[in-house]
């Protein structure tokens, strides 16, 4: 076997299968086997420094998610805080008047008993002197 050919077969399966697209030749030179084979090597170190630049943004992606997640969190608790705090100002409020407007409806049922009392005490000695 020549040397050629014996470097042919070195040659990874991908770069032989193209030294058939040159023309129909069967051999290619040794300059177009490194050229391949350094188009390859940057292929292959652009494609990891893809690969570790991918890496890095998504990892700030997934820090920024949390902060932002954090974030909407504490906010979210301070308004349920303001929420409550508010509620119960509202509900004391309510249950003042309401005990407002009890008391205002005892003190008037108090007067028109009051006023009946006179006419409840009239009736009942009426009867027993009728009687």
């Amino acid at each position: 076997m020549s040397e050629k050919a014996a470097a042919m077969n070195k040659v990874p399966f991908s770069l032989r299968s193209i030294s058939g697209q040159f023309g129909g030749c069967k051999r290619m030179s040794l300059e177009a086997i490194k050229a391949i084979s350094e188009a390859e090597e940057k292929a292959r170190l652009t494609k990891a420094e893809a690969a570790a630049i991918s890496k890095k943004l998504i990892e700030e992606a997934e820090e920024k998610g949390v902060l932002a997640i954090e974030d909407a969190k504490k906010k979210a608790e301070e308004e349920i805080r303001d929420l409550k705090r508010r509620a119960g100002d509202k509900a004391r409020e309510d249950a003042r008047e309401l005990s407002r407007k009890t008391e205002n409806r005892k003190a008037s049922m108090l007067v028109k008993a009051d006023g009946r009392m006179d006419k409840a005490v009239s009736l009942v000695i009426e009867r027993i002197v009728n009687s």
